[in-house]
């Protein structure tokens, strides 16, 4: 996708980000959870009414906007056939159902459009903290506070900030096995020489911390421990990618180093580490 195209599809697509968002915030303001219909899901994950409604109206959004790009969401059944490349949309209308339902905040919308096994837009929306970031490639990655202006953002050299003793390493403990997440700690520790600082701001996915240049590299495990499969779906890392690249940082497979690739819709992807400075990523070494 060139650059015209990517410019030209991103507002609308943030603003269904926010739409979603104003549908989310519906169903949070009501304290019954009766009226959120909470169901649990094959792969033992919540659902609510919101996930629902934010997801039924995303997909209806981004089909009436693109008519011939199909919708994968989190909350639907489309599989569409990628093997020639083909661009298709993911979709989490409710990323952080567990946080939504502890009423923490900690939540967000999120939607990606995959080319060619990569992400090439991306929009992230914080319906609580009401930040919307968006990015594309060749585009620079941007973030729009409440209804203030547009501002570029870009991730942070990590010399300085190391010489200072605050380079921030942020881990997802709460999905990792623990033996897992003591030992990548104690590694990356050991590589970098500097101890991890956990996330402090609920709401804004780590990913994005590190592309905004609040944090310089995010390790995302799950509880799998041959790293295979424990990234997620790509509802949930590719629009924080893209975004992330379009900000001067990238991601990388934390087994052996390799590029995170977009293939299967519905396949889990591996364990990662997100950095902001590409001269984190060559001091990172792999068994």
């Amino acid at each position: 996708m060139d650059k015209a195209a990517a410019a030209q599809l991103l507002p609308p697509v943030g603003l269904i980000a926010q739409h979603a968002g104003a549908i989310i915030m519906h169903y949070y303001a009501n304290t019954d959870e009766t009226a959120l219909k909470l169901e649990i899901k094959d792969d033992n994950s919540p659902v609510t009414a919101a996930d629902k409604a934010a997801s039924d109206y995303i997909v209806q959004a981004l089909t009436e906007l693109t008519p011939t790009i199909p919708v994968v969401s989190e909350e639907n059944d489309t599989d569409p056939n990628t093997a020639n490349g083909a661009p298709y949309w993911v979709v989490d209308p409710l990323d952080g159902t567990k946080e939504f339902l502890a009423r923490t905040g900690g939540f967000c919308v999120k939607i990606a459009l995959i080319a060619e096994g990569r992400p090439v837009i991306g929009v992230v929306y914080s319906p609580v903290q009401d930040v919307l970031y968006m990015g594309a490639t060749g585009l620079p990655a941007m973030r729009q506070i409440g209804s203030g202006a547009i501002h570029t953002i870009q991730t942070r050299p990590a010399a300085p900030a190391e010489e200072a003793g605050r380079l921030r390493v942020l881990f997802n403990q709460t999905h990792a096995d623990p033996a897992l997440y003591d030992a990548t700690r104690e590694r990356l520790a050991d590589i970098l020489h500097l101890p991890e600082t956990p996330a402090i701001r609920p709401g804004l996915p780590r990913n994005l911390q590190v592309a905004q240049g609040t944090a310089d590299l995010h390790v995302g495990t799950g509880r799998d421990e041959t790293l295979e499969k424990g990234g997620g779906y790509q509802w949930d890392i590719a629009a924080d990618l893209v975004i992330l690249q379009a900000a001067g940082g990238n991601m990388q497979r934390l087994k052996d180093g390799g590029e995170v690739l977009f293939t299967a819709p519905r396949d889990r992807l591996p364990s990662y580490i997100a950095y902001g400075d590409a001269a984190l990523r060559y001091r990172l070494t792999f068994d």
